[in-house]
């Protein structure tokens, strides 16, 4: 199950629309109406995507992005923003956000984007394999060469 948090003041509407695109059982949506709240969820267990807005009551959104990038930077975190504060979502992908969506909520690409992000966060907590490949011992301390000098030089052996 993928694990959501919406950090938005907006009491009704917004989380409406992303629990409407990301539907239980498949998806669990917690909302937190304030930064600090947001941010104590975070603390609390960690999601898997966090759909941030901008404009909240006790603090900006890029605050608590600030915050939540100290406590676990592997957290994709999208904004959601009016149009006219596009300049500070400019900003916040600057810092590293993994995008930004406007207000009103278009489903589609809200789907699009979090699925995108959901998948990002799944490969960012898997440990990374390292596979280390064997010399080839045809190869140890042979020079490999094809400017027609070389060329010369072996046909001569």
């Amino acid at each position: 199950m993928a694990h959501l948090l919406l950090i938005d003041d907006d009491p009704v509407l917004i989380p409406e629309q992303v629990r409407q695109a990301f539907p239980t059982p498949r998806y669990r949506v917690e909302v937190a109406g304030t930064g600090a709240e947001g941010f104590e969820r975070v603390r609390a267990g960690p999601p898997d995507v966090i759909l941030l807005d901008l404009r909240l009551p006790d603090q900006s959104g890029l605050e608590v992005y600030q915050q939540i990038r100290k406590f676990d930077a592997r957290i994709p975190v999208i904004f959601v923003t009016l149009a006219k504060t596009a300049d500070t979502a400019i900003e916040a992908m600057k810092q590293g956000a993994y995008d930004y969506l406007f207000k009103p909520l278009d489903l589609h690409q809200l789907r699009k984007v979090v699925g995108e992000a959901l998948e990002v966060a799944r490969r960012m907590r898997e440990p990374a394999v390292l596979v280390e490949t064997a010399p080839d011992p045809d190869v140890d301390g042979a020079i490999v060469g094809s400017c027609p000098r070389s060329e010369e030089h072996t046909s001569e052996l």
